[in-house]
């Protein structure tokens, strides 16, 4: 069956990753068709398999377009985005629509009897009331909902009513993070072999959590003791979505005002996740509102690390608790920079937890896990 298949970035985080693992377990690159809203590394990635990439303007929602006239120039977009793409199904003989994301909103507006119409959820959106109405009727017009958490599920359901959400789990390869090689001198420069090297990597934005990062950083190193000789660093990586550079201006500007300049060294985007994360020892996610399934923890537990996170989301389901990670609480700085504090102190449980994390991440995340659940749902 021909698919179009609709994205609404063209990075190389979490989402765009399952989405290039999908058309490439789906069968033929040339059934396949790919609309994203901008050029990317994600184009790149689908046209070095064959797959032929179209650029469109969506009208990708995000928040900075509530205001009035945002709203009547995503109207507007969303019109004509739906009449090319209609056009596009009708050449094309467009059998299957997946959608691969929440912010792109036209799906059931392309939707005709000859087409199916999959929408795979990565969100759980709180906030606006308005915008979490507007998803949940315009989901429940699929013909297949798949969301990648129970967490995602459960919001979901909880909103709509329906139970046709489908649980499918990120899967990611997980040889990918096996015998790499260390680089602290490209993204922790000051760190030596020995020391300890706390990590954080995510899309800069607000509820990803990197002001509660520095807050837990400049907490701990204002009670840690050095007597031993160890140092511990920070390492911070991801950026903003087009059109917010602002906001990693904003992040250098809290590392400066902190006075955290060196100690916690700030790398943007990485284009080596598995060097990257080879190169720290914890893996922090502090996110302050719920993360649905946030893939750096699987990359990180691939990786051998232990990773500490916020008690919420997809993390619950993802980290066995004292087993593989952490749980800290939601702005109580005090706490977590405790918790990260005993972690830094016992090299011996880092192993543990890293080594658990690996078969944890073998068994329920896997490349293959991801490929069996996903033609399974597709086929049933």
């Amino acid at each position: 069956m021909k698919t179009l298949y609709i994205h609404g970035s063209a990075d190389h985080y979490g989402s765009a990753k399952v989405l290039l693992d999908i058309i490439q377990l789906s069968g033929k690159a040339a059934n396949a068709m790919v609309v994203l809203p901008h050029d990317g590394l994600l184009v790149r990635d689908l046209q070095s398999i064959g797959v032929k990439v179209q650029i469109m303007n969506l009208g990708v929602l995000r928040r900075k377009y509530f205001t009035p006239w945002g709203m009547t120039g995503r109207v507007i977009l969303w019109l004509v985005a739906i009449v090319r793409l209609r056009k596009i199904i009708h050449k094309e003989k467009i059998g299957r629509i997946y959608i691969n994301s929440a912010n792109v909103i036209i799906g059931p507006f392309l939707k005709t009897t000859h087409t199916e119409l999959v929408w795979h959820i990565h969100e759980i959106v709180e906030k606006p009331a308005l915008l979490r109405n507007l998803l949940g009727k315009l989901f429940c017009k699929a013909d297949r909902l798949l969301t990648v958490s129970a967490a995602t599920q459960l919001f979901w359901k909880q909103q709509t009513g329906s139970d046709r959400f489908q649980l499918l789990y990120n899967g990611i390869d997980t040889a990918r993070f096996t015998g790499i090689t260390p680089n602290r001198e490209k993204y922790c420069p000051a760190a030596k072999k020995d020391d300890v090297v706390i990590g954080m990597i995510g899309r800069v934005q607000a509820w990803k959590g990197q002001e509660y990062f520095l807050e837990i950083m400049e907490q701990y190193f204002a009670q840690a003791d050095p007597s031993n000789g160890q140092q511990v660093y920070g390492c911070m990586a991801g950026d903003p979505y087009p059109g917010y550079e602002k906001l990693a201006e904003e992040l250098k500007g809290m590392i400066r005002e902190r006075g955290l300049t060196k100690k916690v060294f700030y790398n943007g985007y990485v284009d080596h996740t598995p060097e990257w994360m080879a190169s720290i020892d914890i893996l922090v996610l502090p996110s302050v509102k719920p993360d649905p399934l946030p893939t750096v923890i699987l990359e990180a537990m691939a990786s051998g690390k232990p990773v500490i996170a916020t008690h919420q989301g997809g993390a619950l389901e993802m980290i066995e608790k004292n087993e593989t990670g952490y749980f800290i609480p939601l702005q109580d700085v005090a706490s977590a920079a405790k918790t990260l504090a005993s972690l830094i102190k016992d090299e011996g449980t880092r192993k543990r937890m890293g080594e658990k994390g690996k078969e944890r991440v073998s068994k329920l995340f896997s490349r293959q896990a991801f490929a069996e659940n996903w033609h399974r749902i597709l086929h049933s």
